[in-house]
């Protein structure tokens, strides 16, 4: 195919995944997250920004997303629409401008051809699809804004601006924490360093300034939240391990401590991944990859919202492995809204639908995945370093 040829098939397609988008945005209310953000924005609107944290204990989101549902909701009354429609029409247009943040972090990289490979796969990916026009949740906006400061830092070299933008993510959500702490430790000069870091800081202080007004409840509910269990990963197997007779005193105790530990276990984990790659010198891509990657193999909870982080990170590194992470995350996310799904149209699904159907059984087909491509490519990369620093010595 001649490059005309590819790039009118990758608009054609392209345009067909983000049709799909706000088809599914149209023919759907979402998850149980669609009544929670519609009524965090009211309340926010009603009481303010602090008095909504004291009131409502499951407020529990970073306070510059709390003010986004708020000012969704404000504007969704003015122009009389419905806050769902509006909210997820925002969070579908982010994961659009992650298609083409993909584009040109490729382009950088490779041909025109190969970067309209990237926006297919991520236009027409199932789970980017399904995570960001159906559930009402604002997991798509966070993975633009990481993808985003990935290409501010390595294309547009504004390590300032993304910085803000990696901050600006986890003011929505603090798993974006995952993405802050490769693109930080991976830096290639001092002052890069420090403006990430200023960057970074300076988005940090809406979190603190509400921080320091709420004290622990601010801590409480946002800080130290810990999710329900899903069915994912390690958790599972220690779930599984104390239904046996024999075993559930030992480990009843230790899938509850390792729920709680979750956050600190990610973090921990993260950063020991990554400055191992520091150490091969390994490139900043592949060390975002590798660290959502990480992520998805130690979280004690994996909701299919949270999916979504991965998938571009993966893409950017190895085509094959985003796309069978799109593939299987997607099949995993369709069978929990289609299993939690109420029978009414517009579709709504509930969020009890991790134990049933096919879930359970593509939830750990999923992370035996993930765990063999990351020890596989972990192992790859060090074999890799390895020969690199016997040719460094002389004969």
């Amino acid at each position: 195919m001649t490059a005309a040829s590819v790039r009118n098939l990758g608009i054609a397609l392209v345009a067909a995944g983000i049709a799909a988008r706000f088809a599914l945005v149209a023919a759907s209310v979402g998850t149980i997250d669609a009544e929670l953000f519609e009524r965090y924005g009211s309340e926010i609107n009603e009481f303010g920004l602090y008095e909504s944290y004291r009131q409502d204990a499951r407020l529990n989101h970073p306070p510059i997303a709390a003010l986004w549902f708020a000012a969704t909701w404000k504007v969704a009354q003015r122009i009389d629409v419905s806050f769902v429609t509006l909210f997820k029409s925002q969070v579908a247009l982010a994961d659009c401008a992650t298609i083409a943040l993909l584009w040109l972090i490729v382009r950088r990289r490779a041909d025109a051809s190969t970067a309209w490979l990237a926006a297919v796969f991520w236009a027409c990916n199932p789970n980017a699809i399904l995570v960001s026009a159906y559930p009402c949740n604002s997991d798509a906006a966070l993975t633009m804004l990481a993808v985003l400061s990935l290409w501010l830092v390595e294309n547009a070299r504004r390590p300032l601006l993304a910085g803000l933008a990696i901050g600006a993510a986890i003011n929505i959500k603090l798993t974006a924490s995952v993405v802050l702490i490769p693109i930080l430790l991976l830096s290639r000069r001092r002052g890069e360093l420090l403006s990430l870091s200023a960057g970074a800081a300076l988005a940090a202080v809406p979190m603190l300034w509400v921080w320091a007004g709420l004290g622990y409840r601010f801590r409480q509910r946002v800080l130290e939240y810990h999710p329900a269990p899903t069915g994912w990963g390690l958790h599972n197997l220690l779930d599984l391990l104390s239904n046996h007779p024999l075993l559930k005193s030992y480990f009843d105790v230790v899938a509850e401590r390792y729920l709680r530990a979750g956050g600190a276990v990610i973090l921990l984990s993260v950063t020991l991944a990554t400055l191992v790659l520091w150490r091969w010198h390994a490139d900043r891509i592949f060390a975002c990859a590798i660290a959502v990657a990480v992520y998805a193999v130690v979280s004690p909870v994996m909701a299919m919202h949270h999916t979504i982080l991965v998938g571009p990170f993966l893409l950017l590194w190895s085509f094959p492995a985003g796309i069978a992470w799109g593939l299987l995350a997607g099949a995993a996310t369709f069978s929990c809204y289609l299993f939690g799904w109420v029978g009414t149209l517009p579709m709504r699904s509930t969020q009890t639908a991790y134990g049933t159907g096919p879930y359970p059984m593509l939830a750990a087909v999923l992370w035996t995945w993930i765990v063999i491509w990351t020890w596989r490519t972990l192992h790859g990369q060090r074999q890799h370093s390895l020969a690199r620093t016997l040719q460094s010595f002389p004969p």
